[in-house]
């Protein structure tokens, strides 16, 4: 490991550490692990969950499917979930709004 004769003053003084052609580290910093790449989560598959998804009653059944069955990535099972709870908040909010114009309708026409 090779040490420049600089110095990092963010970091209190502590030399630089070089090797070869990558760009110098702080002595004393861990840098963060490689993510093993998952080929469930390409741009190809993230497009056809979205279409899929965008299907009424079949995106439902999906979202369902991958949000609580185990096969899929952590980050498709986290996706799903959002996209469900999202769809279960809208659902409640048309079904409120249906819910009070249909009696504001029932009380306009009855007076």
């Amino acid at each position: 490991m090779l040490y420049s004769s600089r110095m990092n003053d963010d970091a209190n003084n502590v030399p630089v550490t070089t090797s070869g052609p990558v760009s110098p580290v702080p002595y004393g910093y861990a840098q963060a692990p490689a993510r093993a790449v998952d080929p469930a989560d390409s741009l190809g598959s993230w497009m056809v969950a979205t279409l899929v998804s965008a299907i009424p009653l079949v995106g439902f059944i999906y979202l369902l499917v991958v949000a609580f069955g185990g096969t899929a990535s952590v980050s498709r099972r986290n996706w799903a979930r959002a996209l469900f709870a999202w769809q279960l908040i809208f659902f409640g909010l048309v079904l409120l709004l249906m819910l009070t114009g249909g009696l504001t309708a029932f009380f306009s026409y009855n007076s």
